[in-house]
Protein backbone atom coordinates (compact mmCIF):
# COMPACT_ATOMS: atom_id res chain seq x y z
CA UNK A 1 0.00 0.00 0.00
CA UNK A 2 0.89 3.39 -0.69
CA UNK A 3 2.33 5.41 2.14
CA UNK A 4 0.17 8.25 0.50
CA UNK A 5 -3.08 6.38 0.82
CA UNK A 6 -2.53 5.88 4.12
CA UNK A 7 -1.81 9.63 5.26
CA UNK A 8 -4.62 10.69 2.65
CA UNK A 9 -7.32 8.34 4.52
CA UNK A 10 -6.09 9.42 8.13
CA UNK A 11 -6.50 12.96 7.03
CA UNK A 12 -10.01 12.38 5.38
CA UNK A 13 -11.27 10.88 8.70
CA UNK A 14 -9.31 12.55 11.31
CA UNK A 15 -11.44 15.54 11.81
CA UNK A 16 -14.40 13.33 12.12
CA UNK A 17 -12.52 11.70 14.95
CA UNK A 18 -14.07 13.33 18.28
CA UNK A 19 -17.19 12.36 16.81
CA UNK A 20 -16.96 8.97 16.22
CA UNK A 21 -15.60 8.47 19.64
CA UNK A 22 -18.24 10.68 21.17
CA UNK A 23 -21.24 8.28 19.74
CA UNK A 24 -19.21 5.15 21.49
CA UNK A 25 -21.87 3.60 23.71
CA UNK A 26 -21.94 3.81 27.51
CA UNK A 27 -20.44 -0.05 27.75
CA UNK A 28 -17.36 0.29 25.64
CA UNK A 29 -16.43 3.50 27.48
CA UNK A 30 -16.50 1.55 30.79
CA UNK A 31 -14.83 -1.47 29.35
CA UNK A 32 -10.65 -1.76 29.19
CA UNK A 33 -9.18 0.34 25.83
CA UNK A 34 -7.40 -1.18 23.48
CA UNK A 35 -3.42 -0.42 24.58
CA UNK A 36 -0.60 0.39 22.93
CA UNK A 37 2.00 -0.41 25.82
CA UNK A 38 5.83 0.27 25.65
CA UNK A 39 7.78 -2.03 27.41
CA UNK A 40 11.60 -3.30 28.05
CA UNK A 41 13.48 -5.89 29.58
CA UNK A 42 14.81 -3.62 32.32
CA UNK A 43 12.97 -0.26 33.92
CA UNK A 44 15.79 1.34 35.01
CA UNK A 45 19.93 1.24 35.00
CA UNK A 46 22.60 2.51 37.47
CA UNK A 47 25.13 5.11 36.56
CA UNK A 48 27.70 2.54 37.74
CA UNK A 49 26.66 0.37 34.60
CA UNK A 50 27.25 2.73 31.85
CA UNK A 51 30.56 3.55 33.20
CA UNK A 52 32.01 0.84 30.83
CA UNK A 53 29.88 2.34 27.58
CA UNK A 54 26.97 2.44 26.17
CA UNK A 55 23.92 -0.04 27.58
CA UNK A 56 21.22 -1.60 25.15
CA UNK A 57 17.86 -2.98 26.30
CA UNK A 58 15.55 -4.92 24.19
CA UNK A 59 12.18 -3.25 24.36
CA UNK A 60 8.72 -4.04 22.36
CA UNK A 61 5.49 -2.95 21.92
CA UNK A 62 2.32 -4.85 22.93
CA UNK A 63 -1.42 -4.30 21.67
CA UNK A 64 -3.44 -5.17 24.90
CA UNK A 65 -6.95 -5.62 24.78
CA UNK A 66 -7.10 -5.79 21.20
CA UNK A 67 -10.57 -5.14 19.57
CA UNK A 68 -9.79 -4.99 16.14
CA UNK A 69 -7.80 -3.03 13.71
CA UNK A 70 -7.85 -2.45 9.80
CA UNK A 71 -5.02 -0.49 9.53
CA UNK A 72 -2.87 1.72 11.64
CA UNK A 73 0.14 4.22 11.42
CA UNK A 74 2.58 4.64 14.48
CA UNK A 75 6.02 6.29 15.33
CA UNK A 76 8.32 5.21 18.14
CA UNK A 77 10.17 8.45 20.09
CA UNK A 78 11.79 8.70 23.20
CA UNK A 79 13.50 11.36 25.37
CA UNK A 80 17.37 12.44 24.42
CA UNK A 81 19.93 11.11 24.74
CA UNK A 82 17.83 7.69 24.38
CA UNK A 83 17.62 6.10 21.28
CA UNK A 84 15.86 3.61 19.45
CA UNK A 85 16.92 1.58 17.12
CA UNK A 86 17.10 -1.82 15.22
CA UNK A 87 13.57 -1.72 15.09
CA UNK A 88 11.23 -4.59 13.03
CA UNK A 89 8.11 -6.38 13.59
CA UNK A 90 8.11 -9.17 15.98
CA UNK A 91 9.34 -12.13 13.82
CA UNK A 92 8.30 -16.01 14.29
CA UNK A 93 11.21 -18.39 13.77
CA UNK A 94 8.42 -21.05 12.73
CA UNK A 95 6.69 -19.21 9.98
CA UNK A 96 8.03 -17.79 7.24
CA UNK A 97 7.11 -15.61 3.98
CA UNK A 98 8.30 -14.85 0.89
CA UNK A 99 11.18 -12.04 0.92
CA UNK A 100 12.41 -11.63 -2.27
CA UNK A 101 14.87 -12.95 -4.48
CA UNK A 102 19.14 -13.04 -4.41
CA UNK A 103 20.29 -10.78 -7.33
CA UNK A 104 22.97 -13.29 -8.10
CA UNK A 105 21.63 -16.60 -7.56
CA UNK A 106 18.10 -16.08 -8.26
CA UNK A 107 17.03 -18.10 -5.54
CA UNK A 108 13.82 -17.39 -3.76
CA UNK A 109 14.44 -15.92 -0.08
CA UNK A 110 12.24 -16.61 3.13
CA UNK A 111 12.18 -14.85 6.57
CA UNK A 112 10.44 -15.32 9.95
CA UNK A 113 6.64 -13.87 9.89
CA UNK A 114 5.58 -11.20 11.83
CA UNK A 115 4.12 -13.24 14.83
CA UNK A 116 1.34 -10.79 15.95
CA UNK A 117 -0.63 -10.91 13.48
CA UNK A 118 -2.54 -13.95 11.76
CA UNK A 119 -2.03 -12.42 8.34
CA UNK A 120 -1.25 -9.21 6.86
CA UNK A 121 -1.24 -7.28 3.58
CA UNK A 122 1.42 -4.54 4.07
CA UNK A 123 3.54 -4.21 7.62
CA UNK A 124 6.35 -1.34 6.76
CA UNK A 125 8.96 -0.33 10.15
CA UNK A 126 11.03 2.80 8.66
CA UNK A 127 14.31 3.17 10.93
CA UNK A 128 15.37 6.25 9.39
CA UNK A 129 14.51 8.13 5.70
CA UNK A 130 16.38 9.97 4.04
CA UNK A 131 14.04 11.40 2.52
CA UNK A 132 11.26 12.61 4.75
CA UNK A 133 13.30 12.20 8.19
CA UNK A 134 11.16 10.02 9.75
CA UNK A 135 12.63 7.50 12.18
CA UNK A 136 10.80 4.58 13.56
CA UNK A 137 7.38 5.09 11.65
CA UNK A 138 5.34 2.02 11.29
CA UNK A 139 2.72 1.93 8.38
CA UNK A 140 0.65 -1.89 9.14
CA UNK A 141 -2.88 -2.69 7.31
CA UNK A 142 -4.43 -6.25 7.91
CA UNK A 143 -4.88 -8.36 4.42
CA UNK A 144 -8.94 -7.52 4.76
CA UNK A 145 -8.62 -4.10 4.95
CA UNK A 146 -10.41 -3.01 1.73
CA UNK A 147 -13.47 -4.35 2.74
CA UNK A 148 -13.01 -3.93 6.54
CA UNK A 149 -12.14 -6.69 7.76
CA UNK A 150 -9.49 -6.38 10.65
CA UNK A 151 -6.27 -8.34 11.75
CA UNK A 152 -6.97 -11.81 13.13
CA UNK A 153 -4.55 -12.36 16.09
CA UNK A 154 -1.79 -15.30 15.71
CA UNK A 155 0.12 -14.55 19.26
CA UNK A 156 -1.32 -12.27 21.49
CA UNK A 157 0.97 -12.53 24.05
CA UNK A 158 3.84 -11.55 21.88
CA UNK A 159 4.93 -7.80 21.03
CA UNK A 160 4.12 -6.27 18.48
CA UNK A 161 7.32 -4.49 17.33
CA UNK A 162 10.85 -5.34 18.72
CA UNK A 163 13.33 -2.97 19.11
CA UNK A 164 16.44 -1.82 21.22
CA UNK A 165 16.60 1.11 23.61
CA UNK A 166 20.25 2.12 23.98
CA UNK A 167 21.45 4.65 26.47
CA UNK A 168 24.40 6.33 26.09
CA UNK A 169 27.58 6.32 28.63
CA UNK A 170 27.19 9.95 29.42
CA UNK A 171 23.36 9.67 30.32
CA UNK A 172 22.86 12.21 33.23
CA UNK A 173 20.33 10.31 36.08
CA UNK A 174 17.07 11.18 35.37
CA UNK A 175 14.01 10.02 34.56
CA UNK A 176 13.03 9.22 30.60
CA UNK A 177 10.14 7.98 28.57
CA UNK A 178 10.13 6.44 25.22
CA UNK A 179 6.39 6.27 23.78
CA UNK A 180 3.89 6.76 20.68
CA UNK A 181 4.08 10.52 18.69
CA UNK A 182 0.84 11.71 18.83
CA UNK A 183 1.80 14.98 16.78
CA UNK A 184 -0.61 16.50 13.72
CA UNK A 185 0.73 18.29 10.86
CA UNK A 186 -0.62 20.05 8.48
CA UNK A 187 0.25 19.78 5.04
CA UNK A 188 -0.48 22.28 1.97
CA UNK A 189 -3.06 24.09 4.31
CA UNK A 190 -5.91 21.24 4.03
CA UNK A 191 -4.60 17.53 4.73
CA UNK A 192 -3.63 16.62 8.41
CA UNK A 193 -1.13 13.91 8.64
CA UNK A 194 -1.30 12.20 12.23
CA UNK A 195 1.83 10.33 13.94
CA UNK A 196 -0.67 7.87 15.11
CA UNK A 197 -3.91 6.61 14.06
CA UNK A 198 -5.85 3.12 14.06
CA UNK A 199 -8.79 1.88 12.18
CA UNK A 200 -11.28 -0.72 12.60
CA UNK A 201 -13.02 -0.75 9.16
CA UNK A 202 -14.08 2.77 7.79
CA UNK A 203 -13.90 4.00 11.72
CA UNK A 204 -11.17 5.82 13.18
CA UNK A 205 -10.75 4.60 16.73
CA UNK A 206 -7.55 6.55 17.27
CA UNK A 207 -9.01 8.78 20.44
CA UNK A 208 -10.43 5.71 22.18
CA UNK A 209 -7.21 3.93 22.39
CA UNK A 210 -4.86 3.71 25.39
CA UNK A 211 -1.09 4.82 25.14
CA UNK A 212 1.21 3.75 27.59
CA UNK A 213 4.76 5.02 27.53
CA UNK A 214 8.00 2.85 28.90
CA UNK A 215 9.55 4.92 31.90
CA UNK A 216 13.38 4.49 32.22
CA UNK A 217 15.14 5.70 35.36
CA UNK A 218 18.84 5.98 35.07
CA UNK A 219 19.72 6.19 38.77
CA UNK A 220 22.99 7.80 40.28
CA UNK A 221 25.84 6.07 42.75
CA UNK A 222 24.32 5.98 46.34
CA UNK A 223 25.86 8.51 48.69
CA UNK A 224 25.37 6.71 51.69
CA UNK A 225 23.34 7.91 54.39
CA UNK A 226 21.15 10.32 51.37
CA UNK A 227 18.25 7.94 51.10
CA UNK A 228 15.93 10.50 49.49
CA UNK A 229 18.52 11.47 46.87
CA UNK A 230 18.67 14.99 47.61
CA UNK A 231 22.13 15.34 48.10
CA UNK A 232 22.26 15.61 51.51
CA UNK A 233 22.10 13.71 54.68
CA UNK A 234 19.88 14.91 57.34
CA UNK A 235 17.18 13.77 59.76
CA UNK A 236 14.93 13.23 57.04
CA UNK A 237 17.15 10.50 55.59
CA UNK A 238 16.82 8.63 59.37
CA UNK A 239 13.17 9.24 59.78
CA UNK A 240 12.65 7.70 55.38
CA UNK A 241 14.38 4.30 56.44
CA UNK A 242 12.50 3.84 59.68
CA UNK A 243 9.30 3.97 57.56
CA UNK A 244 10.73 1.62 54.99
CA UNK A 245 11.98 -0.94 57.44
CA UNK A 246 8.62 -0.94 59.12
CA UNK A 247 7.05 -1.00 56.09
CA UNK A 248 8.27 -4.12 54.55
CA UNK A 249 8.23 -5.40 58.04
CA UNK A 250 4.07 -4.97 57.31
CA UNK A 251 3.98 -5.79 53.67
CA UNK A 252 7.12 -8.26 53.06
CA UNK A 253 7.45 -7.05 49.61
CA UNK A 254 6.76 -3.28 48.11
CA UNK A 255 5.74 -2.78 44.66
CA UNK A 256 8.44 0.20 43.11
CA UNK A 257 5.35 2.33 43.43
CA UNK A 258 5.04 1.90 47.23
CA UNK A 259 9.29 2.64 47.06
CA UNK A 260 9.04 5.66 44.95
CA UNK A 261 6.35 6.70 47.91
CA UNK A 262 8.37 6.04 50.57
CA UNK A 263 11.64 6.59 49.68
CA UNK A 264 10.36 9.99 48.29
CA UNK A 265 12.38 9.45 44.89
CA UNK A 266 12.12 7.96 41.77
CA UNK A 267 15.52 6.17 42.14
CA UNK A 268 14.76 3.80 44.43
CA UNK A 269 17.47 1.31 44.37
CA UNK A 270 20.25 3.56 44.47
CA UNK A 271 17.84 4.78 47.61
CA UNK A 272 17.62 0.86 48.96
CA UNK A 273 21.63 1.18 48.93
CA UNK A 274 22.25 4.32 50.28
CA UNK A 275 19.71 3.40 52.85
CA UNK A 276 21.63 0.18 54.02
CA UNK A 277 24.91 2.22 55.61
CA UNK A 278 25.52 -0.79 58.28
CA UNK A 279 26.12 -2.82 54.84
CA UNK A 280 23.89 -5.96 56.03
CA UNK A 281 22.44 -6.48 52.73
CA UNK A 282 19.13 -5.19 53.92
CA UNK A 283 17.21 -2.20 55.37
CA UNK A 284 17.23 -2.09 59.38
CA UNK A 285 16.08 -0.61 62.59
CA UNK A 286 20.32 -0.19 62.95
CA UNK A 287 20.37 1.75 59.61
CA UNK A 288 18.18 4.09 60.76
CA UNK A 289 19.97 4.30 64.29
CA UNK A 290 22.91 4.95 62.35
CA UNK A 291 21.83 7.48 59.51
CA UNK A 292 20.25 9.70 62.87
CA UNK A 293 23.76 9.41 64.96
CA UNK A 294 25.42 10.57 61.35
CA UNK A 295 23.28 13.63 61.33
CA UNK A 296 24.29 14.18 64.97
CA UNK A 297 28.11 14.06 63.98
CA UNK A 298 27.48 16.91 61.18
CA UNK A 299 25.45 19.41 63.22
CA UNK A 300 27.93 19.23 65.92
CA UNK A 301 30.17 19.58 63.38
CA UNK A 302 32.46 16.67 63.29
CA UNK A 303 33.69 14.51 60.48
CA UNK A 304 31.81 10.88 61.08
CA UNK A 305 32.75 7.51 59.34
CA UNK A 306 30.52 4.70 58.86
CA UNK A 307 32.90 2.47 60.38
CA UNK A 308 33.06 4.43 62.93
CA UNK A 309 29.41 4.33 63.76
CA UNK A 310 29.15 0.31 62.52
CA UNK A 311 32.30 -0.69 64.79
Amino acid sequence: MNRRIFWMRSAACCLAAAAAAASLPASAAESEPMTFRIDAERHYVLQSELAEGDLVIPGGLYIDNYSGITEMALQLKSDAPLHIENGDFTRDDSRTEYAGTDPVTKEKLYRPKPCFFTDYAEGRYTQHSDETGEENAVLWCSSGWMSGKPGELYRPESSFLSFDIRIPADTPAGVYTCFLSTEQHVIAQTLIQRDFYVYNGSETVTDSVALKALTLTVEPAPLYGDVNCDGVISVEDAQITLGCYTAQIAQKSLTDEALTELFETPYIHTAAEAADVSRSNGITVEDAQGILQYYTALIAHKTPQWSDIFE
